[in-house]
């Protein structure tokens, strides 16, 4: 489970930042280190899971996290992705007060309280179709649903690793 913040979930390795990178967040975490620095042998994860971390990483770092991921997954191995929903944010943007139009920012590109808190790069249904069918992923299922809190919409992946032919 990475980027787990407070968010601790049983039967998961939950992964996040080192305390001294949460200044505003205390994590509550079985391993503290950045994720672009882990490093797991190949097939030997079946389940990758976060919630609101993905956009927080450039566009290469992002590519490369997906890379990563996927050789560490098992054949038929589960990543799930949660994001803010770029494109949907923005519709419900340009039909919105100006109130509403600052929580759908705040929503859209972090809340930028810290340098983590930054969103670095949009995503959404169609991008994700895009990137990740090339990428030798099979997508399972696409959930797109709004916050309970703030009914601002999320995209939630789970995709399926491709059996590789060798």
């Amino acid at each position: 489970h990475l980027g787990c913040g407070k968010n601790y979930l049983k039967g998961y390795i939950n992964i996040d930042l080192p305390p001294k990178s949460q200044k505003l967040m205390k994590a509550k975490a079985d391993v503290y280190k950045d994720i672009r620095e882990l490093e797991y042998p190949e097939n030997s994860i079946d389940e990758i899971r976060h919630h609101h971390l993905f956009e927080h990483f450039t566009r290469q770092e992002a590519l490369k996290l997906l890379l990563k991921w996927r050789r560490w997954l098992k054949v038929g191995g589960i990543l799930v992705i949660e994001t803010p929903d770029f494109e949907e944010g923005v519709k419900l943007f340009l039909k919105s007060n100006i109130e509403r139009k600052f929580k759908i920012a705040r929503h859209i590109f972090g809340s930028h309280e810290s340098d983590w808190a930054v969103h670095r790069d949009f995503w959404s249904k169609e991008k994700f179709e895009f990137i990740l069918e090339r990428l030798g992923f099979e997508i399972l299922e696409i959930q797109q649903f709004n916050s309970l809190v703030s009914k601002i919409p999320k995209t939630s992946f789970l995709l399926k690793k491709i059996p590789v032919a060798r």
